[in-house]
C-alpha cells in the first residue's frame, strides 16, 4: 500500500475511535468519511484489486445505477437478464437451407443454429439456448452425449423421422416434445424425402455457469435400437409427448380454466411423476382464442416462444414484437408482457419452454400483475 492510502487509513482510524471506549459521535463520522475524497479510494481500490480482492462496497454501484428494481416486499429485484428478441422464420427458413450447403456432413456436432440475444454474450436468455436444426433427406446426426438437457419441438416432421434416446426409438410428427435429458445417448434419422426441422431447447447457459459442460461421442454412427414401440425410456421417463394429446386437452379445457395472462395453458408433465419434463426445463402450449388481449404481467422466470399457428404481438416493456407461424421469440425474467393474438376469428397456438423448475428449486420465483 502507498503512503498516501496508509495515511488517510491511520487518520480514519483516530476519527472512528476518539477515545476507544464508545461509538464516534455523527460528527465524528462525517469528519472521517470526508477525508476518503474519491481518488483516495479510487487507490485503495486499486491496492486491494492486485491482491485479488474487492470491497463489497463497490457493488453499491447497482442501487445507484437503476440496473436493480424492487420488489413489492421491498426487497431487491434482478434485471431483466437480455432484451425481448424475435427471430423471423422466413429468415430462420433461408438460413437452415444455406447451412445443408455449407455444412453438407454434420458428423458428431448438429446443423443447428442457435439464437444469441443481442444483450448476452451466449444464450437466447440467461438460462436458456434455443435454436432451429434441419437433417436432410437420408440424414442422420451422429450419437452422442452431454451434460447439457435437451428437448425437441418438432416443425416439419413425420413417423419416419425419429430420434433414438438410450436405445429407443422416438418418432417425431410434427409438433411432437421430444426429450434428450442430460447424459442420455441420442441420434437423429431423417427416413423420408423431405427436410426434418425442429427447435432445439437446451439448459446450456446454466450448465456454462457451473462450469458443468460435458460431451462425449458415441465411438460410431449410431447406437442400437432397443425398443421401437415405446416412448418411455428405462427408468421410466416418457421421452415423447404426442401433439394430437397436447391439442385434444387444450380442446377439452373448460373456459374457466382460462389464464387471464395466458390463455388456455396445458403444461407439460410426466404422466407418472407429475414433474416437469427436465430438472431445469418446463414446457407450455398455450392457446390463444380469437381475439385474446392477455393481462399485463411479470415473471422472475425466463421464456421462449415458438410460434406454432396464428399472428399476434408481445407487448415487452416498450417494444412490440409482431409475431406469426413459425416466428421465436425471448422473453427475459421479470420483463412486463402481455401477449395478444391479432386474429378475431382463429386461434393461435404457441410452444413455450421456461426455467421454472430450476427458479423454483432455487426458491426464487415470483410475479406480478399490472
Amino acid at each position: 500500500m502507498d503512503t498516501k492510502s496508509q495515511k488517510i487509513l491511520e487518520d480514519s482510524s483516530v476519527a472512528n475511535n476518539p477515545s476507544r471506549s464508545g461509538r464516534p459521535s455523527r460528527e465524528e463520522e462525517k469528519a472521517s468519511l470526508a477525508r476518503y475524497d474519491s481518488a483516495a479510494l479510487e487507490l485503495f481500490q486499486a491496492d486491494l484489486a492486485q491482491a485479488h480482492i474487492r470491497g463489497q462496497w463497490q457493488n453499491e454501484v447497482l442501487r445507484k445505477s437503476g440496473n436493480a428494481g424492487v420488489w413489492s416486499d421491498g426487497s431487491l429485484a434482478p434485471k431483466s437478464g437480455g432484451q425481448p428478441f424475435l427471430w423471423q422464420w422466413r429468415l430462420i427458413k433461408g438460413f437452415l437451407e444455406q447451412s445443408c450447403l455449407a455444412v453438407p456432413e454434420s458428423y458428431t456436432s448438429r446443423r443447428s443454429l442457435m439464437f444469441n440475444n443481442p444483450e448476452l454474450a451466449r444464450g437466447t436468455t440467461n438460462t436458456i439456448n434455443m435454436g432451429v436444426q434441419m437433417i436432410r433427406p437420408g440424414e442422420m446426426a451422429w450419437a452422442h452425449r452431454h451434460s447439457i438437457s435437451a428437448l425437441r419441438f418438432v416443425i416439419s416432421g413425420d413417423p419416419n423421422i425419429f430420434t433414438v434416446v438410450d436405445g429407443v426409438r422416438c418418432a417425431m410428427e410434427t409438433g411432437d416434445l421430444i426429450l434428450t435429458p442430460q447424459w442420455r445417448w441420442h441420434d437423429h434419422y431423417n427416413q423420408t424425402a423431405n427436410p426434418a426441422i425442429w427447435l432445439d431447447v437446451l439448459d446450456g447457459p446454466v450448465m456454462g455457469a457451473f462450469n458443468q459442460v460435458v460431451f462425449e461421442s458415441y465411438g460410431e454412427r449410431q447406437q442400437p435400437i432397443l425398443n421401437y414401440e415405446s416412448d418411455v425410456a428405462e427408468d421410466g421417463r416418457v421421452l415423447r409427448f404426442r401433439f394430437q394429446d397436447v391439442v385434444a386437452a387444450l380442446a377439452a379445457m373448460p373456459q374457466e380454466a382460462v389464464s387471464a395472462a395466458d390463455g388456455f395453458v396445458y403444461e407439460y408433465r410426466d404422466p407418472v411423476t407429475a414433474q416437469a419434463p427436465l430438472p431445469t426445463l418446463g414446457c407450455r402450449m398455450l392457446r390463444l382464442a380469437a381475439g385474446f388481449s392477455g393481462e399485463n404481467c411479470r415473471r422472475s422466470t425466463s421464456e421462449i416462444y415458438h410460434v406454432v399457428r396464428g399472428h399476434g404481438r408481445a407487448i415487452i416493456g416498450d417494444r412490440v414484437l409482431e409475431w406469426g407461424p413459425g416466428d421465436c421469440f425471448a422473453l427475459p425474467n421479470w420483463s412486463w408482457r402481455s401477449i395478444q393474438n391479432a386474429s378475431s376469428e382463429e386461434d393461435a397456438l404457441l410452444f413455450a419452454a421456461h426455467d421454472r423448475p430450476l427458479i423454483d428449486m432455487l426458491g426464487l420465483y415470483r410475479e406480478a400483475r399490472g
